[in-house]
Formats: C-alpha cells, structure tokens, sequence
C-alpha cells in the first residue's frame, strides 16, 4: 500500500480534480481518494463523506492495520458492519476533508440535488409481489 507515486499523479491541491460546493466544502472524487492510500497519507470514505484520518491511525480501537487495508475507499457497509456507534461516526467529523460527488454518493442526497434512475435497478426487477 505504501506505493511512491509519480510527480505526475495529481494530488488534492490539484484543482482540476476538486471543486468546492455552495456550502463551502470541496468537492472529493473517489478517483482522487484513491490516491491517498498509506500510513503516511490515509483517507476514507464514510457515508459519502471523505475524511482524512491519518493523525488517528495509531489510535484505532480495532488497530491501524484494518484502516490501512481499506486506506483509500468507501469504508461505509464495513464501518456500519463492524457496529460502530453514533459517537465513532461523530468523532469522524474532526477529520473531514470533503464530500463526495453527487454522483458517486449513494448514501445521502444534498438539498437541491435530485438524483434520478434512469431505469429500474435489478434488485427491482427480480421482486415479484
């Protein structure tokens, strides 16, 4: 996980790759949290919130070596999975960085973003009532 990267790799300075929302949050892709993926360097993404939780590595209840293995991904089902509380998922906000884009979150909807199907999902389909 602790790859170097190429000069050439953009990194979240790069503002070609985020933007910032009315509310004043920047705007994360995952394809740019995927770059942040070392025990140097560690995001993740929870309920389509983006946070940096590098200076809590070492503090991890469950240890550092489960964040670092999902270092740079959406950790929302395993954080839900795993029964973290309202508190841990509270004290998540002291390292948010940013939000994802409207169209890669699945969990929430920002007020004024209607997200739309354009065709019914599988799961819809096989239901027969």
């Amino acid at each position: 996980m602790d790859l170097e990267r190429d000069s050439a790799v953009p990194d979240i300075n790069n503002r070609e790759r985020t933007t910032m929302e009315d509310g004043g949050q920047r705007v994360i892709p995952l394809s740019v949290v995927s770059l942040h993926d070392s025990p140097g360097d560690c995001w993740v993404v929870v309920y389509d919130r983006v946070y940096d939780i590098t200076p809590m590595l070492h503090e991890h209840p469950g240890g550092m070596e489960i964040l670092l293995e999902n270092a740079g991904r959406d950790v929302s089902l395993a954080f839900q999975g795993v029964g973290h509380s309202r508190a841990a998922l509270a004290a998540l906000k002291a390292f948010q960085v940013g939000v994802l884009p409207d169209g890669e979150c699945i969990f929430n909807q920002r007020p004024g973003h209607l997200r739309v199907a354009r065709q019914p999902s599988s799961a819809a389909m096989l239901y027969t009532p």
